[in-house]
């Protein structure tokens, strides 16, 4: 956020996978008072071309969370980015393999 960068630990819990096109999950802040959930979409484009959307809703509880959270609403985004574009490599490192 910012100037300030900390990395937060989340717990994944995938509530519906639908392979090879999506997957919803809820997230729980490991190390810091955290609630979310968000999904994945993967849509293919041609054989070597996968277009892929990722939505991302996170929420800090605690007596900074209110504070932190109007921060987040800027920096969702990016964010989101962010984590679709790692999921996409990680997924194209499995495909490798």
């Amino acid at each position: 956020l910012g100037i300030m960068k900390k990395n937060i630990h989340l717990k994944v819990d995938i509530t519906e996978w639908v392979e090879p096109k999506s997957v919803t999950f809820n997230l729980t802040g490991i190390n810091e008072k955290i609630t979310g959930n968000g999904f994945f979409e993967a849509k293919q484009i041609d054989q070597e071309q996968t277009l892929m959307t990722g939505s991302l809703n996170i929420e800090v509880q605690g007596a900074k969370g209110k504070m932190i959270n109007s921060i987040l609403k800027t920096n969702v985004p990016e964010m989101t980015q962010e984590l679709t574009e790692a999921v996409g490599l990680k997924i194209q490192e499995l495909q490798n393999l």
